[in-house]
């Protein structure tokens, strides 16, 4: 069975958001954010930014397996997201990345879980055992 258009397009889009993240980590783009107390982070700066570059690399990481057919790395991702949300919300973090993890959350899981996405996934987990 191919891979269905919509997890293949959230797939790539979570690769080039990985990409972006940690080229903006690299880069130093990123440090501002946390230094100017915009994003309220309960430890320290480098911590931070090795935490953050950590859980973009797993995010690249289950991207490309979301790719090749593994269904346990959507559920581990969306998982991920929800645990990033409920952080903001919690953490009384800026609202509009509450806003954006949210919308990532639904969408993204959306199409994760659709019928064809079950079925795609399902047949890779059966072709592989």
């Amino acid at each position: 069975m191919t891979r269905p258009l919509p997890v293949t397009v959230v797939g790539w889009v979570i690769i080039a958001i990985s990409v972006e993240g940690l080229i903006s980590l690299l880069g130093g783009l990123v440090t501002p954010l946390f230094t100017s107390g915009t994003v309220q982070i309960p430890f320290s700066v480098p911590v931070a930014l090795w935490v953050s570059a950590v859980t973009l690399f797993v995010n690249l990481v289950l991207a490309a397996l979301i790719l090749a057919g593994f269904g346990w790395a959507r559920i581990v991702y969306v998982a991920i997201l929800a645990y990033a949300l409920l952080g903001l919300l919690v953490g009384r973090q800026p609202i509009s990345l509450a806003v954006i993890a949210g919308a990532k959350l639904v969408v993204f899981g959306y199409f994760f879980f659709r019928r064809e996405s079950n079925q795609y996934f399902a047949k890779c987990a059966a072709s592989a055992a």
